[in-house]
């Protein structure tokens, strides 16, 4: 099941509306909008902290909920943004496939992202007092 499937299978509150203030036309009124896939093509290129600046933006612009998915199984993302979903995208979609809704999918932020992204289990953490349970 791919990432977009599982997105759209979670059960998202709408977040409350808040005054506008765009300045990278990035809003998005209403769930459902794009997907947009940050890919790198090797480790080390920025790709996770490309794809965390735009949702961060994003998230500050919208009324609609921004889930920032990351499918890697290092821990890029979990460490870029000091925070860690309670489950990974592969057991997210076997919960779905199961027709499990589990409580608590992702890690939210003030700004309204919402983060599904995990430390992985033995991935080489690139900085250690991050990756610290």
């Amino acid at each position: 099941m791919g990432a977009a499937a599982v997105a759209a299978r979670l059960a998202q509150a709408r977040l409350a509306a808040r005054p506008r203030q765009a300045t990278c036309d990035l809003a998005f009124d209403r769930a459902g909008g794009p997907v947009v896939a940050v890919c790198g093509l090797a480790g080390g290129v920025g790709s996770s902290t490309l794809a965390l600046a735009l949702s961060r933006q994003a998230a500050l612009e919208s009324c609609a909920p921004v889930l920032l998915i990351d499918a890697a199984t290092t821990p890029g993302l979990a460490v870029l943004a000091g925070a860690r979903s309670p489950h990974s995208l592969g057991s997210l979609a076997d919960a779905l496939v199961d027709g499990d809704q589990p409580p608590h999918t992702f890690a939210e932020f003030s700004s309204g992202l919402r983060l599904i992204a995990t430390r992985g289990s033995g991935a080489r953490c690139p900085l250690p007092e991050r990756c610290a349970d």
